[in-house]
């Protein structure tokens, strides 16, 4: 397991060497969503995965298993259940932390005797959108 020291301050770059690989970490502030995001890059800034929510708990990149086979799992951790959402809580409050696959993250959360597994997600509500949106009445 490996801490990236990322800061909130924004759009900047972070390079760091991860196994055989130097990545580069840029986070960016959404100010109208109140969220970072993060874009991971090869050392010759060539994109790997761009705009990842920087959501608690889950691998970043669960949906890219080819990458998180060759690169690893990079997850949001801290004292918030809600990752790095509002300003100035990378670094703070939410830190992004490398683990090599999904044992070393299990050792990880073993040792610290917490279960680090996503809060259930609220579902949606279920609409009936003929209600809401009736259908077009048909001409004569």
């Amino acid at each position: 397991m490996i801490k990236i020291p990322l800061s909130s301050a924004d759009s900047r770059v972070i390079v760091c060497p991860l196994r055989d690989y130097t990545l580069q970490f840029r986070t960016i502030y959404n100010e109208r969503m109140g969220y970072y995001t993060l874009d991971i890059l090869t050392e010759t800034s060539e994109p790997l995965a761009l705009g990842l929510t920087m959501k608690a708990f889950i691998n970043l990149l669960c949906t890219q298993p080819t990458l998180t086979e060759k690169y690893g799992q990079f997850r949001v951790l801290g004292s918030g259940v809600d990752g790095a959402r509002g300003r100035g809580s990378i670094g703070t409050i939410a830190n992004l932390y490398h683990f090599d696959d999904e044992a070393d993250f299990k050792l990880f959360s073993d040792l610290l005797g917490y279960d680090f597994s996503p809060a259930p997600e609220t579902l949606p509500l279920s609409y009936d959108f003929n209600l809401l949106f009736p259908p077009a009445r048909q001409l004569q």
